[in-house]
């Protein structure tokens, strides 16, 4: 993970030789975790372009949105099943009665 956040870290812009812009860095939750512990790892270096510190790790929730539709069309299923149940039930009662 070092590898690849110093090869984003080519591309953050300078102010000056120490003072570097802050670019947020989006993943999944495990990137971030990973980016965070890659970023722990660099601490003792003596310049901010070495500590990574132009680079913000920023969780993206697409996960959670794909579960959320997941959850929905399977609320959206059971809708229909039970409206099925009860338009069979009534027809039942229709028919024996």
């Amino acid at each position: 993970m070092i590898s690849i956040l110093e090869k984003l870290h080519q591309y953050v812009p300078r102010l000056s030789c120490d003072d570097l812009l802050t670019v947020p860095t989006h993943g999944d939750c495990l990137a971030v975790e990973r980016m965070v512990d890659a970023k722990k790892a660099r601490l003792a270096d003596l310049t901010s372009y070495t500590r990574l510190e132009g680079l913000e790790p920023v969780p993206q929730e697409f996960h959670h949105r794909a579960l959320m539709l997941q959850v929905n069309s399977y609320a959206t299923l059971r809708k229909v099943a039970n409206i099925t149940n009860n338009v069979m039930q009534l027809f039942e009662r229709l028919t024996v009665s």
